[in-house]
């Protein structure tokens, strides 16, 4: 919904994705609404498998979102370029994905948007969930009205045995 940049903190000296709303989406109360759920969402998580933010502000009307910078790529872009994973990684890499759903659920969150594009593996394997603007923060019925239709997020997931368990 915003554009992300690769972001350099000259003081930190350290790199960051930068999460930036265009100009005059803050004007736009449904888009502005989704940006600060992704924000409450990704802020109240912190897992090995999901995207840690770091920072959210809005600055002179501009709002944004401060995120790990991640290195490596998304699955969609395996998936588009037919990469065919061993069992053993193919198994790492759901099993990483669970987890990361499984503490998003312990803290009433459920992501309803799990997709290879949201899935983003690092260049040492480590797999991080992104992109959170469509979470159900459970029991918050102001945060979680009108986003989709009820029940729309369990159609690509489904609880087995303590975890959270998807096909693409």
């Amino acid at each position: 919904m915003g554009a992300v940049y690769e972001a350099r903190h000259t003081k930190l000296d350290k790199t960051f994705a930068l999460t930036v709303l265009p100009p005059g989406f803050g004007s736009n109360a449904a888009l502005l609404s989704r940006f600060f759920r992704e924000m409450k969402a990704v802020g109240k998580l912190d897992h090995p498998n999901i995207i840690k933010a770091t920072n959210a502000d809005e600055w002179n009307g501009t709002h944004y979102l401060v995120m790990e910078y991640i290195e490596g790529t998304d699955l969609s872009v395996l998936v588009k370029e037919r990469v065919v994973l061993s069992v053993r990684d193919a198994c790492r890499t759901i099993r990483q994905a669970a987890l990361g759903l499984q503490h998003a659920h312990e803290h009433g969150l459920v992501h309803r948007d799990i997709n290879p594009s949201n899935l983003f593996l690092t260049k040492h394997g480590q797999v991080k969930l992104v992109d959170l603007g469509l979470a159900w923060l459970g029991g918050d019925d102001n945060a979680n009205a009108g986003l989709t239709s009820n029940g729309t997020y369990f159609k690509s997931l489904v609880w087995v045995r303590g975890f959270w368990v998807f096909a693409f």
